[in-house]
């Protein structure tokens, strides 16, 4: 794995975005959040991804970014390699989650998340991802939402986990989103939200791989009150 100033994502909280995003439209508390460019979401990574990995065009692009003091090595095997486990650290939106195809580490494996039954709107239903992009040299995986419950139709994280010089990891995401008709008539507050839960699941990683706690429905608030310099770091 590559000694990169670098970056990482994965998925799995829109849902609790647009729960959120739809409090704060009948609120009167929405607000634009302005898409990432190309541009802005290149400068959050440290080189583009394989040439073989299937790019993204046309839609909006959200990025956030966590330091972890853990190497690169044991951080990929949580993230990537435990593909099926991101229940472990994704915080109170997923429920359970694995490998239903392939196994975690591999292209074209699939995973099923179900989603917490206290979440708004659609608990206790399920979606899958797929592993379209792996490349461990680089330190990148690419997952699609394969079978999607809630606002988006299309639905892409990139990730890269990267080394930070000093023994830790840097890990960087960008999440690539279109959402369906109406609900994209509230995409900039669905941007806004979806922001904040993509940095809270990075805080979960960060802890998981630092403490070895695992990050539950219980506790996930707590676990984010611990760090919260990374929200503010990701301007959150």
């Amino acid at each position: 794995m590559s000694q990169r100033s670098g970056n990482s994502w994965n998925a799995s909280w829109v849902v609790g975005a647009f729960a959120m995003a739809a409090s704060s439209a009948c609120s009167g508390g929405m607000h634009d959040a302005r898409a990432m460019t190309a541009v802005e979401a290149e400068t959050l990574v440290s080189r583009p991804p394989p040439p073989e990995v299937p790019r993204v065009e046309g839609l909006s692009t959200i990025g956030a970014r966590v330091r972890i003091g853990a190497p690169p090595a044991k951080v990929w095997q949580v993230f990537a390699v435990g593909f099926g486990d991101v229940d472990d650290w994704a915080g109170a939106g997923i429920a359970d989650s694995e490998c239903t195809s392939g196994a975690g580490g591999e292209l074209g494996a699939v995973r099923s998340c179900r989603i917490a039954e206290h979440m708004p709107f659609f608990g206790g239903d399920d979606y899958e991802e797929r592993i379209i992009g792996w490349d461990e040299k680089e330190g990148y995986f690419s997952v699609l939402q394969t079978r999607a419950t809630g606002p988006t139709q299309i639905l892409v994280n990139e990730s890269w986990v990267d080394g930070d010089g000093q023994g830790g990891s840097v890990v960087t995401g960008l999440v690539h989103v279109d959402f369906t008709f109406p609900v994209s008539l509230m995409a900039g507050s669905l941007r806004s939200s979806l922001k904040r839960k993509q940095v809270e699941g990075l805080i979960g990683l960060k802890h998981l791989c630092e403490t070895g706690e695992k990050v539950t429905q219980d506790n996930w608030e707590a676990v984010v009150e611990r760090y919260p310099h990374v929200l503010t770091d990701n301007d959150v």
